[in-house]
């Protein structure tokens, strides 16, 4: 009987390890993990919501889609947060929102520096900082943010339009979020 155990705990293993902390779509993109993300200079890129939205995403966005070179760039905007909520997958994400015109909003994401996979992540200790500020500092009840300008920085990525609180059209997000400041 604990050999029957030990198989079948061996068969269940492989598949809890190819979807870690719950995250599917692009998953070692989003979290910096994938084999280009240690070779990027990580220089700031001053922009905006409107600009990101603005950006032609790939035809087919899918699960084995590589890191696109739009993806290589940390862009840093201003923006108000309008809300937050914490995914399954444990990230953190925030609805961002142009300081001109409210129907023009993006997602931001903090990954949960918990998943393992975030081991093999370069900017680990920046997304411990950030979802830690976050928590502590900008969060408020019932999924609120306090108010006021934030300069957001986070790394472009693409993520397949499916009706994500805030998502832009062409599904660009800040995501991972690396910092967060106040204005």
């Amino acid at each position: 009987m604990r050999l029957i155990y030990c198989i079948t705990a061996l068969l269940i293993l492989p598949s809890i390890q190819e979807d870690p902390c719950g995250g599917k779509n692009r998953w070692d993109v989003k979290t910096l993990t994938d084999i280009s993300a240690r070779s990027m200079s990580y220089k700031k890129i001053g922009s905006s919501i409107r600009k990101l939205r603005t950006i032609k995403a790939p035809s087919n966005i899918t699960n084995s889609l590589v890191r696109q070179p739009e993806e290589k760039n940390l862009y840093s905007i201003t923006c108000y947060i309008t809300e937050y909520k914490i995914e399954e997958d444990g990230d953190f994400h925030l609805v961002l929102m142009d300081t001109k015109d409210s129907n023009i909003t993006m997602v931001g994401e903090i990954p949960d520096p918990e998943c393992g996979v975030m081991i093999d992540c370069p900017k680990l200790v920046d997304i411990q900082t950030v979802r830690n500020e976050f928590y502590n500092k900008y969060r408020m009840p019932k999924k609120r943010v306090a108010p006021g300008k934030y300069q957001v920085t986070g790394m472009f990525f693409f993520d397949k339009p499916h009706g994500q609180l805030g998502g832009a059209p062409n599904g660009a997000e800040l995501h991972p979020i690396l910092s967060i400041k106040k204005l």
